[in-house]
This record gives structure tokens, sequence and C-alpha cells, in this order.
């Protein structure tokens, strides 16, 4: 990892890495604010490093979304359709 984006990190201490099964795992502080249930993304550099990312979570595939209502939100904003935004001829 190169000094500059070292420099960018937060140190949370140091970790031993444990088995359980065939896997490996790495507590992560609760200092880190991750929620629990969060799906991270584990990416390794060229430098053996691990980076750790959450998953990106497209919203329009959420149960938020596919049970809001948003035809209530139209009465209660009003319909758009028709209406001028923009430029638009």
């Amino acid at each position: 990892m190169d000094a500059t984006k070292k420099s960018r990190l937060k140190s949370l201490g140091t970790f031993t890495v444990g088995k359980v099964g065939n896997f490996m795992k790495v507590t992560i502080p609760s200092s880190a604010e991750i929620v629990s249930g969060t799906q991270l993304e584990i990416f390794q550099e060229a430098d053996g490093s691990l980076v750790l990312k959450p998953k990106h979570v497209n919203i329009w595939n959420t149960d938020l979304v596919k049970h809001h209502d948003f035809e209530a939100d139209k009465k209660t904003i009003g319909n758009l359709d028709g209406m001028r935004v923009g430029r638009e001829i």
C-alpha cells in the first residue's frame, strides 16, 4: 500500500486472524461503525493488503422501494406529467 493511501487510513488496532471451519475470520471492532448485517466486499491488492468495502446496494431492489406507495406520493406532491421542468420544447 502506498504511503499516501496509508496516511488517509484510520487505525482500528491490531487483530489476530482465527479459523472457523474452512474460513478465516477477523473480528471488526464496533469503533469501525459498521452496522450489523452489512455486506462487505473484500479486495486483495497486489501487496497482499485486504480492503473491505460495503457492498453497493441498488435501492430499487430493496423491500423499502418494492413496497413503497408511489401513487400516494403523486397525490401528495402532484402529478408532474406534462409539466416543463427544463428547456424542453
